[in-house]
């Protein structure tokens, strides 16, 4: 399938190199020693970082959509068609804009096989986005009860402002942590919530029941997976 792009800056221009790094999607192919922007489904980031920094490269026209449209629930293959309004067709138009296309693509493939398998694996290295990739998971994946396992230092300075930034009021954010009948009242309030999120550190995972959690959990996150690795070590093993 041949992709619609633009040349955003030649290899040689090292000035419109820099500017082309900070446009959202662009990237280098080595057979033109070019940057290039995919144009066909420019998210309005893209779009007003390549009017502020290129005015001078023509764009297509802007595409308008439906406001109630949105495609069936079932991502097609990924091979045939990359739109991320049919790979991702319950992603909030905020996060989908702001997603790069990596994560767009690997988001498509993710969801499918969580919906048609139950569970994948996504092999994002560091830096790449994984907490945000997987709040959008959640969000496209309509999830109403999950549980993050992660450290315990991430939990209130990652997890809670991440998923307080992206998904506002969608889930209460229920940390647990403390002491016993501390544990049981965070345990308890995410029973009886409608929508929440629980964040686990690893220590504390050894220490919770599911049965405590008194409902279906219909995704779990593993954050920093290593962790679960089987070893010698005395916290990895009993995780395992």
């Amino acid at each position: 399938m041949e992709v619609p792009v633009v040349t955003v800056a030649h290899q040689s221009d090292h000035k419109a190199r820099e500017k082309a790094k900070m446009v959202p999607g662009t990237w280098y192919d080595p057979d033109s020693r070019s940057y290039l922007l995919r144009v066909d489904h420019l998210s309005a980031g893209q779009r007003a970082s390549m009017m502020r920094l290129f005015p001078e490269v023509e764009l297509p026209p802007e595409p308008t959509h439906d406001d109630d449209f949105r495609p069936m629930n079932v991502a097609p293959s990924l091979y045939e068609e990359w739109s991320a309004w049919n790979l991702l067709p319950n992603m909030p138009y905020d996060v989908r804009d702001t997603l790069y296309r990596y994560q767009l693509e690997d988001l498509g493939y993710l969801t499918r096989r969580m919906r048609e398998d139950g569970a994948a694996y996504l092999g994002w290295s560091r830096g790449l986005g994984k907490t945000l990739g997987s709040i959008a998971a959640a969000l496209e994946l309509g999830v109403k009860k999950w549980v993050v396992v992660c450290p315990n230092s991430s939990k209130e300075s990652v997890w809670r402002p991440e998923i307080g930034k992206w998904a506002d009021t969608r889930w209460d954010v229920i940390n647990m942590q403390g002491n016993k009948n501390q544990r049981a009242r965070a345990c308890k309030a995410f029973a009886h919530s409608a929508s929440a999120v629980l964040l686990v550190h690893y220590e504390g995972l050894r220490l919770l029941d599911p049965k405590d959690l008194g409902t279906t959990i219909d995704l779990i996150v593993v954050d920093e997976a290593h962790r679960l690795a089987n070893g010698s070590a005395s916290h990895k093993s009993p995780l395992f």
